[in-house]
This record gives C-alpha cells, sequence and structure tokens, in this order.
C-alpha cells in the first residue's frame, strides 16, 4: 500500500524559513509562535537572496545581514521583531542593486 505524505504543519499555518523545531534561541522560538513574524520571515529570506543574486558587492551584503540578525536578536517583544523585519525589508528593496535591475 502507497503511504501519503502526511504535512505535520496545519494548512492555514505560516511558518518562517527556517526550521521551527530546531530553534536555536529566544528570538527564534518568538519568530515561529507568530504567523505574521514567520511570514515576514519568510519574505525578507526570498528577498535577500534576490537582492544578494542582484548586488554588485555580495560580501558586504552578507555583513549587513548578519549585523541585522545580530540587531533582530536583541528583540524582546514581537512589535520589536516586527519593526527590525520591516525595516530590513525596506532596506533590502531599496538597495541600489535592487533599484538599478528594476529600472532595467
Amino acid at each position: 500500500a502507497q503511504q501519503k505524505n502526511i504535512s505535520v504543519v496545519p494548512p492555514n499555518s505560516v511558518s518562517p524559513s527556517f526550521d521551527c523545531n530546531k530553534e536555536a534561541n529566544r528570538v527564534e522560538k518568538m519568530i515561529c509562535s507568530s504567523p505574521e513574524i514567520s511570514s515576514l520571515d519568510r519574505e525578507l529570506a526570498a528577498t535577500y537572496k534576490q537582492a544578494l543574486k542582484e548586488s554588485e558587492n555580495p560580501g558586504q551584503m552578507r555583513v549587513d545581514q548578519i549585523a541585522w540578525i545580530q540587531h533582530r536578536n536583541a528583540c524582546k517583544t514581537l512589535d520589536c521583531l516586527k519593526a527590525s523585519y520591516e525595516a530590513r525589508l525596506t532596506s533590502l528593496k531599496t538597495s541600489p542593486a535592487t533599484k538599478t535591475q528594476k529600472q532595467k
């Protein structure tokens, strides 16, 4: 008999860009607990990946992302996390490399 793959995640839930079963710190637990922040995390991961591809200086972009993660990890509330994600998304979406690509 064939077994069907059964998703452990309920269909209406939103998971972040990382595995919540392997969360490593308090902030990642907060992200996993919030569908809104999880959604922002997935959007940020996709936006970062695209911006990194388009960047003329991917090394600096990685340094900036690590600095942002350290800043994000200082958050103690969901409101702080939301603001941090929204600011980083805006920064990535308005980076010079992204603007150049959009104008072409």
